[in-house]
């Protein structure tokens, strides 16, 4: 589940990981997903943006599981409007979502989802994990080190459904494996 990868990360508000628990799959609105990230002055976002991989294990003594890796873009226009806050000065805002090609990828996941719920019953329990991977980089000469790049960010998942703050004042070390813990490349 999310709040389990999440929980790890010291810098997630206690509140959201209240609303995060609510979060099923199932329930997911792939057309209103969307993530809002503000990232410092210099720090760009490449290969697109934010990865996200979902593995779901279908459970009841079935070996069967699923993954996907989905690669949320930057949104324009008034897709791209959002009513928070700059947490910092110098910064640029990034607001991702999916595409509509990755959009289909994951209705054909909770089709397969929903085949497995038919044949094993509505009670059936399943192992939903989700991790992100944020493929950020230097705009300017100097490469940052991930502790020195602070991000912000909000999530929601259903249409008309307020933004809940994901990452207040996290650094990339933060969400970093330790042995990943180097300068940020060149965009």
């Amino acid at each position: 589940m999310l709040v389990t990868w999440l929980a790890g990360c010291s810098k997630i508000p206690l509140s959201s990981l209240w609303a995060l628990k609510d979060l099923k799959l199932a329930e997911l609105d792939a057309a209103a997903l969307r993530t809002v990230i503000y990232l410092p002055e210099g720090v760009g976002l490449r290969d697109g943006g934010l990865a996200v991989n979902i593995k779901v294990a279908r459970g009841q003594g079935h070996a069967q599981e699923r993954e996907l890796k989905l690669l949320l873009t930057p949104l324009q226009g008034a897709a791209a409007v959002h009513a928070q806050s700059a947490p910092r000065a110098g910064g640029r805002w990034w607001v991702l979502g999916l595409s509509a090609a990755e959009q289909a990828r994951l209705a054909d996941l909770r089709r397969e989802i929903d085949t497995w719920r038919a044949a094993d019953g509505p009670q059936a329990k399943r192992q939903l994990s989700l991790a992100a991977e944020l493929h950020s980089c230097q705009l300017g000469a100097a490469g940052r080190v991930p502790g020195e790049v602070d991000i912000d960010a909000w999530v929601r998942w259903k249409a008309g459904q307020e933004d809940v703050r994901l990452l207040d004042g996290a650094t990339l070390a933060d969400l970093m494996p330790d042995g990943e813990r180097r300068p940020l490349q060149r965009c």
